[in-house]
């Protein structure tokens, strides 16, 4: 059953890296490459933050043996 998790994770990185290459043409002709680059960026800034927030008592000082 462990195997079939990173299964799963493997296929969804493929179909988001496919998703943003297709997204990327479609965009291209109505959006600035440098916003839609920026745009790109600020959503996985976005969806990074919120999972460091939710794994903040993982990476705290007090876990890693440093306070």
């Amino acid at each position: 059953m462990k195997f079939f998790k990173y299964h799963f994770l493997t296929l969804l990185v493929t179909l988001l890296v496919a998703g943003s290459f297709v997204s990327s043409a479609k965009l291209s002709g109505i959006i600035n490459p440098f916003s839609l680059t920026l745009l790109r960026f600020v959503i996985a800034a976005g969806l990074l933050l919120l999972l460091v927030y939710s794994c903040h008592s993982f990476f705290s000082i007090k876990n890693i043996g440093m306070g």
